[in-house]
């Protein structure tokens, strides 16, 4: 678990690895990112009620998929976004 930016995060260490390897990317550095300047949206899957978060860090942009488990952002996917995800963020 990660305590940063007055947020608690959560993760599976498996599923860590797997987009470590996958997309390049740690879940123990989403709290470095700008969630105030976040555009979240519904993406809810599999039942479950999720958000994927757009940030722009101002040299990346990134897209994080999460749901919240008592209190906590349990992490799901941290990746680039896509072409189109950017645009729509841009447009939002």
């Amino acid at each position: 678990m990660l305590y940063a930016g007055g947020r608690s995060y959560e993760w599976d260490e498996h599923k860590r690895a797997l987009n470590l390897a996958r997309h390049g990317l740690d879940f123990r550095d989403v709290g470095r990112l700008d969630w105030d300047s976040a555009t979240i949206y519904r993406s809810d899957r599999h039942g479950e009620s999720r958000r994927i978060a757009f940030v722009n860090s101002g040299t990346e942009f990134f897209a994080v998929v999460y749901t919240v488990r008592e209190g906590r952002i349990r992490l799901i996917s941290f990746r680039h976004a896509r072409r189109e995800e950017e645009h729509k963020y841009a447009t939002a």
